[in-house]
């Protein structure tokens, strides 16, 4: 799951692979962000495709609709009342045709008005976030045709035009959890739903060796998303809880990697 926040809405999209009606929130209970998700799997489920929950209440979602294009969910980032996903181009497999862009509509969403290219046509485009008025896309996630080594966008966010690009060298091309820290560099993790997540360089793609390496917690399957909001972090994931299961849902913690 991708996860990303609105910074109008107290919003964080994330991308969640697995149909979720329930989703259990770790750490303090306060008036939180909103949060947005986009399934993944093999359809809509019983709320919808793009999903809305607020971190205060948990549970089920508050709204969502279904997307317009087909194939399993990859990111999503809502900005400025526009909400940007992508997906395969079938269900289990295939690139990311572009980056869907519909409106949010409080949750409720819309059909789509326009869709940008894919800046890597052939592969899959897992990631987005939105920084200092750029939409980064991180690119070279399996399954498909092509997969890495991991490339991030800078993009345009009117018209998909590139604006920059960096190799991220390190963690393997299935890595699936993203998100542009406060300093500019990138948050990834070591590959698909892996808990261990990394600080890479955004200008060289470098590790920045000197950053913490976070280990989140416990995490059964599926650590596939985090998002940067109020100087924190929140990590998705399938965590255990009391008597030994595993339930979906978001860890808060501080830049560190310390729950809060």
């Amino acid at each position: 799951m991708s996860i990303n926040f609105l910074g109008l809405a107290r919003a964080i999209p994330v991308a969640l692979y697995a149909v979720l009606g329930l989703l259990v929130f770790f750490g303090r209970a306060y008036a939180g962000p909103i949060i947005v998700g986009h399934l993944g799997g093999t359809g809509a489920g019983q709320f919808g495709s793009i999903l809305t929950w607020d971190y205060a209440i948990g549970g089920t979602p508050t709204s969502g609709f279904n997307k317009q294009s087909v194939g399993d969910g990859r990111a999503v980032e809502v900005v400025g009342g526009l909400v940007y996903y992508t997906n395969t181009s079938s269900f289990g497999s295939g690139p990311s045709p572009g980056i869907h862009v519909a409106p949010y509509n409080g949750g409720n969403g819309g059909a789509d008005l326009t869709t940008l290219p894919n800046p890597r046509p052939g592969f899959n485009i897992q990631d987005l976030d939105f920084f200092n008025g750029r939409l980064y896309a991180l690119t070279g996630y399996l399954p498909g045709p092509q997969q890495g080594p991991l490339i991030v966008y800078g993009l345009n966010p009117m018209n998909g035009q590139i604006q920059t690009t960096v190799t991220i060298q390190g963690p393997l091309p299935g890595a699936d959890g993203f998100t542009v820290l406060p300093n500019g560099n990138f948050l990834i993790n070591d590959n698909d739903a892996v808990n261990v997540y990394r600080e890479y360089d955004a200008l060289t793609g470098l590790l920045v060796p000197s950053a913490p390496v976070i280990t989140v917690k416990s995490p059964t399957n599926r650590a596939t998303g985090v998002d940067y909001f109020n100087n924190s972090l929140y990590f998705y994931g399938v965590f255990f809880t009391q008597g030994g299961l595993g339930k979906p849902g978001l860890l808060n913690t501080d830049l560190n990697g310390n729950e809060i």
